[in-house]
């Protein structure tokens, strides 16, 4: 089983659901754990973490075309 695109940005922010959330500018990681269940990045915080990480944003959310 391959891991999601969240598990591989929370491994290349830090490696913690915190980590992921605090670079997001999110208050709690409560957030990144519903992104981890639904396997989708919401949109406005897709090309900031697939810049910084190099995933792709279609990975992160399939709405977007690369």
């Amino acid at each position: 089983m391959s891991r999601s695109a969240v598990e591989k940005a929370i491994k290349k922010l830090g490696g913690t659901q915190r980590d992921l959330s605090m670079f997001c500018g999110l208050k709690s990681p409560q957030a990144i754990q519903y992104w981890k269940k639904t396997g989708v990045v919401p949109a406005k915080h897709v090309r900031k973490i697939a810049k910084v990480t190099g995933i792709g944003a279609s990975e992160l959310n399939p709405m977007f075309k690369e």
